[in-house]
């Protein structure tokens, strides 16, 4: 009896203290989910957020940091979807999420629906304008354009774009390689097209391979005439790696194009992780 008296008195106790504090409540989820936020970790505030957006629907706060906390985990297509789903009319948008949105779209690489946006959409400061204009023309890789926008603007004290503006800036001393050219070279001396290119390497190993079966093909027609089989073989293995090397200087100066770009790329994305 005594037993079953202490249970029963543990259990009011309990049930009282968790009826006076409530984890589950809306504020504390509130508290909880900015934590996270702050913390950084983002997939759980979002999980947090969702459901606090679920239970308040008035709340523009939670709505706000569950779109960024999808954007800065690179789920931009649910972080779209939340928008859409929250706020359907884009030209009535608050300003905080119509930047989200342009973030979205830029990430997402549509580019047009993104100018179109930045260009319809009014209540933009001019300071966002500029920053996602400069961010349009860099993604679409317009340098010259990305060039005019930042130097139009170097009034604009915003971190990211001075950050955007120094990337533009960098793009001025880009010299590509033109495939055609790397081939052309190649043809008139293996290899030679992808030593332009920067791949030395590559460029020895295809003129040693070519000069080497070449060669071969040479001895054996010199020593048994037209009707050298071992003259054939060899002929025919260096027209292939003389073929081959054509190509690859093609490809290899596209390689060094892409390599280019994509340098460009990583540094954008990592201007982007940190616009808030």
């Amino acid at each position: 009896m005594n037993k079953l008296l202490l249970i029963v008195f543990f259990l009011s106790l309990s049930f009282s203290f968790f009826a006076q504090n409530d984890i589950y409540s809306l504020q504390n989820s509130k508290s909880y989910a900015d934590f996270l936020y702050r913390s950084m970790d983002y997939p759980n505030a979002a999980a947090e957020y969702e459901r606090i957006v679920f239970l308040d629907t008035t709340d523009f706060v939670a709505k706000l940091r569950l779109i960024k906390s999808y954007n800065k985990i690179g789920d931009f297509s649910f972080a779209r979807y939340k928008i859409n789903n929250l706020f359907p009319k884009t030209e009535k948008m608050p300003v905080d999420i119509a930047r989200q949105y342009s973030i979205v779209l830029i990430r997402q690489n549509e580019l047009d629906s993104a100018r179109a946006f930045l260009l319809h959409y009014p209540a933009f400061h001019k300071n966002d304008k500029a920053l996602f204009s400069l961010s349009i023309e860099l993604f679409a890789q317009n340098w010259e354009e990305a060039r005019r926008i930042s130097e139009q603007s170097q009034s604009i004290d915003d971190l990211s774009f001075l950050q955007l503006s120094a990337i533009a800036k960098q793009t001025k001393d880009i010299k590509y390689k033109s495939p055609l050219l790397s081939s052309g070279m190649s043809m008139l001396v293996p290899g030679l097209g992808k030593v332009y290119s920067g791949y030395w390497k590559d460029g020895l190993f295809s003129l040693l391979f070519t000069g080497i079966a070449v060669w071969q093909s040479y001895r054996g027609f010199d020593k048994q005439g037209i009707n050298s089989a071992y003259g054939w073989i060899y002929g025919g293995i260096a027209l292939g790696f003389y073929s081959g090397n054509i190509y690859g200087s093609y490809k290899a100066a596209n390689k060094y194009n892409e390599t280019i770009n994509h340098s460009i790329y990583h540094q954008l994305e990592e201007v982007y992780n940190n616009i808030d």
